[in-house]
């Protein structure tokens, strides 16, 4: 619930919490010229695979776009694209959020048991932006501006789809 309030807090606060803000998205905003879709990321985690959705995924009846990563191999997360970190905080329970963005878009990254990053930061792809522990789970939302878009269709991990709980794909 904490999260939901924090992720719509964002959606209205996010352009306003950077000093570093991306100067041209707004000025793409107030022209009203089209933006071509310009995101790609490389997968946060290496050998990812995906975690099996949460049992209530949306609370509220949020209709929120997110994947959810785990890997047995790699405790490294990355940024996967080129950015600059907006928000770094605790969601609590000893776990971190990071909150990036590139352009028109919003990232935020949440689980991650340590945070290697700093508000105002400027990241590449293959910077690592936290860690996890094995087991864990990263879960991931992508926002262009403020409209949910799915994770899975800008971050190419190679994921095979996971079966849910009853057994279905």
């Amino acid at each position: 619930m904490k999260t939901l309030y924090f992720f719509v807090a964002m959606l209205l606060l996010a352009p306003l919490c950077s000093d570093a803000q991306d100067v041209t998205h707004t000025k793409r905003r107030r022209t009203g010229k089209p933006v071509k879709d310009s995101l790609q990321m490389t997968c946060l985690l290496q050998d990812a695979a995906e975690a099996p959705p949460k049992k209530k995924a949306y609370e509220m009846g949020v209709d929120q776009p997110m994947l959810r990563l785990t890997s047995s191999t790699d405790s490294l997360v990355r940024a996967g694209l080129t950015g600059v970190v907006s928000i770094v905080q605790s969601e609590g329970k000893g776990k971190m959020e990071v909150v990036y963005y590139f352009q028109d878009y919003y990232v935020w990254v949440s689980g991650l048991s340590k945070v290697n990053v700093v508000k105002n930061q400027k990241l590449k792809p293959d910077d690592v932006i936290g860690t996890i522990n094995k087991g864990d789970v990263i879960e991931i939302i992508i926002t262009d501006y403020d409209t949910p878009v799915d994770p899975k269709k800008y971050i190419n991990c190679g994921l095979q789809p996971v079966a849910t709980p009853d057994g279905k794909k």
